[in-house]
This record gives structure tokens, sequence and C-alpha cells, in this order.
């Protein structure tokens, strides 16, 4: 394994977890795919993926100083995404693995349709919380780390090296975010106990932000449920009971619901001014825009949350940040690439911008 460089710069979040190649096919049809059938496609668009290819750029793309740690294979797909990432010019310590393969997605997303991948896991399978130094920490006020589901050696031990990851953390006084992903129907992924994985990572997790669906799958409960006020609440008090600070869910369509800790402990290691939350529900809608694509909605939508817990907004406040990101995303097909900086899209809510809801 070829490790990076020691880090020259000091950035403000890591980011940590699974990077791929997204290869996304031109489609300008609603086609549905069916065996046997052939469908015209356009050229090819290449970016990171990933919670941190999507995350991590979002949040590089906004303004805040991030480094993102991952790990590829050494060759083409893997040369292709380092590329991309060093054309970005943000800053990226990637470990390399001439044994196995990088990760890459084929992103199928035809207009009007939701999103659906091919996902080859390759070198994030064996990529280890471990890997993610101390080194590689310091000076950062938070860790991000995404998507455990899809890598094997991050589910394998029941969350121990991902707990150890995140207590190193907090010991050099990082602030700690988790985000999760789909569960395959039928693949090693499906046969954790996740409940029991919440049970040993969440109490060193300062914010879970899973997607509404990803955790009703974790939890054994049907993802299709519609997101109600009372199924919100018993989310929240199953996540927080495990020791969070802070509980996000992304609703899709329908915006986020936030649910902070009763122990103003917990929040002022997210925020010290958020003590006063104690207890807060938040449910936002999502802003008014032309959808050209979802790909990274979700991640764009963490993004903006931490950035905006990070310039030091209230927790209603990061809320509002975190949908008007996502939905900046959503304006372009190109993934995170449409995103402003935070200076804009503060500007833009400022001036009015309209809710689904208003």
């Amino acid at each position: 394994m070829a490790l990076p460089a020691p880090p020259t710069t000091t950035p403000d979040v890591i980011v940590a977890g699974l990077l791929c190649l997204d290869i996304i096919p031109a489609m300008s049809q609603p086609d549905t795919i069916k065996p046997g059938q052939l469908i015209q496609i356009g050229p090819p668009r290449f970016g990171t993926g990933g919670a941190v290819g999507n995350t991590g750029l979002a949040l590089h793309r906004l303004g805040v100083k991030t480094r993102l740690v991952s790990c590829t294979g050494n060759d083409y797909f893997g040369a292709i995404a380092s590329d991309l990432l060093t054309q970005s010019g943000v800053d990226h310590a990637l470990m390399t693995r001439s044994d196995v393969s990088t990760s890459y997605s084929i992103v199928i997303s035809p207009p009007g349709i939701d999103r659906s991948f091919l996902h080859c896991p390759g070198v994030n399978d064996v990529f280890s919380p471990d890997e993610v130094t101390d080194a590689l920490l310091r000076g950062a006020r938070l860790l991000h780390f995404g998507y455990p589901p899809v890598m094997r050696a991050t589910f394998a031990d029941g969350g121990a090296a991902l707990a150890r990851l995140f207590q190193r953390a907090r010991q050099q006084g990082l602030c700690t975010s988790l985000d999760m992903c789909s569960i395959s129907a039928s693949g090693p992924d499906a046969r954790v106990n996740w409940p029991a994985f919440y049970e040993r990572v969440l109490p060193h997790v300062d914010c879970f932000v899973p997607s509404y669906d990803e955790l009703c799958v974790t939890l054994g409960r049907d993802p299709d449920a519609p997101p109600t006020s009372d199924v919100l609440e018993t989310l929240a008090d199953e996540v927080l009971g495990h020791g969070c600070g802070l509980f996000v869910t992304k609703l899709g369509s329908a915006g986020l619901f936030a649910a902070a800790s009763n122990d103003a402990r917990k929040l002022a290691r997210i925020n010290p001014a958020w003590e006063k939350d104690t207890g807060l529900r938040v449910r936002q809608a999502c802003f008014q825009v032309d959808v050209a694509g979802t790909t990274a909605a979700g991640d764009s939508t963490i993004a903006g949350l931490i950035a905006g817990i990070l310039s030091g907004q209230s927790l209603a406040q990061a809320a509002t940040t975190a949908t008007a990101v996502g939905a900046s995303c959503v304006e372009s097909t190109d993934s995170v690439r449409g995103i402003p900086p935070l200076a804009t899209i503060q500007q833009r809510i400022a001036t009015g911008w309209r809710t689904r809801q208003q």
C-alpha cells in the first residue's frame, strides 16, 4: 500500500470513508431498462462520488477548508479519480493499493426519475477507519465519515475500528459526524446486525445524519412508511438514546428533520451556543428549484449542515442552510459542481428564496 504525503495544510473538516469514480451516461429520455432492450445514451461524464467525493467536494465548493481521506486502486480508474480531485484544488490524502480495483459506480439518472446505481465497492471493502491517522486529523474541527454499509472492513468488526476512529478524533477535540448509505438486498451488509453496530458506534458520534429510508432499513422498519411526526420522533428517541448530540435525517423532496439531544453537554460539543436548544425539533422544507438531477443531493445537504455548524449558525439556521445547499445541487446535472460559495447561498436565502411549502 502506498501512503499519502504528509499533510502540509490545516483543514477545518476531514471527510473520510467511501470514494468512488462515478460514470454518468447522458440520458435524454426517462427510459426504463429492460432485458434485451437497447437504449441510446449520450457521452459519459466522470466525477468522484461517495461521501468523500460528494460531501467533501461540496464543502470545498462552499469555501470550507476540507481534507479528503480515502483509498483507490493503483489502476486507470484510480488515476482518473485522483486527477479529478487534483483539478478541483481540494486537499486530499489517498492511500493506493495495487491488489484491489478502484471503486466505481455507473449512475443511471434519466430525467424526471430518481437515480439508481451499479456499484463496485472495490478497494473500499478493505479500507479501514484505522488508516485515518492522528496526523491526518490534527488541527481539524470536525470529522465526517460516510457510507459504512459499502465498506466491508468498516462493518465486519461490528464497527469497532470506526468507534476507535471517532474516539481518537474526539480526543483531539474534533466534532464527529456519521452518514450511512443504502443497504443491498443480498450482499454482506444485508446480514449485519445494524442495531448492534449503532450501539457500538453512535456513543462516539456527535451528529448522525442518515437518510430516512437508509435508517429504517437498518433498524428493520418499513422505509415506505410516511415520515410522520410520530414516526420521526420514535426514530429520534432511538438514535439519541445511543448518545448522539444531534440526529438529522434527510427526507428527499420532503426536506429534513433534525432532533437535538436533551443533554446540553452533548450539544455543546457541536456548538457551545446550542446548549439552549436541548430537545429542539426542526422540520425544514426543501427550497423551490427546477430539478435537473438528484445525484449527490443528500451528500450536499450534509455539507450544508456541516458548513452551517462550522460558521456558528443556530441549529435552525444550519438546517435551512443544509436544504439550501441540497437544492443548489439538484439544479445541475453535474453532481456538486453547481454548488456556489456559502455566501452566495446565504444571500439567496436572505432575498426571499421560497420553500416548497410556501
